[in-house]
């Protein structure tokens, strides 16, 4: 405090000065506070990676991909009647999320994920 504008108990209305406080201590930490922050930025700013697009796939080329893949099974006599394929998943944790995550991702049920240890 750099001064107290009132007496010990003197009758005061709403809005009056009662003491004025040194400001230096408030500027010094607002200051380190800027400066702490600067230098955050400098940091992220140095760490920033971009990472650039090389490819872009359209549900087209998935769709003609698929398509590929078929053709050529067919042709090796390699393709199950039903046309679908047998998936065997193994995980080192969480059987049960990967099944419901998974399920979620390929828009059909994960009958099951085997936990193995590594």
């Amino acid at each position: 405090m750099t001064r107290v504008c009132v007496e010990d108990n003197e009758y005061v209305k709403q809005g009056t000065v009662l003491v004025e406080i040194d400001p230096t201590d408030y500027q010094v930490a607002v200051a380190q506070a800027n400066a702490d922050l600067a230098t955050a930025e400098a940091s992220a700013e140095s760490l920033h990676i971009d990472v650039p697009i090389t490819t872009t796939t359209t549900s087209s080329q998935l769709d003609a991909t698929a398509a590929d893949v078929e053709s050529l099974l067919r042709a090796r006599n390699l393709l199950r009647p039903s046309g679908q394929g047998s998936h065997r998943y193994f995980v080192t944790d969480l059987p049960e999320r990967f099944a419901e995550v998974g399920a979620r991702f390929l828009g059909r049920k994960v009958d099951s994920a085997e936990q193995v240890d590594l």
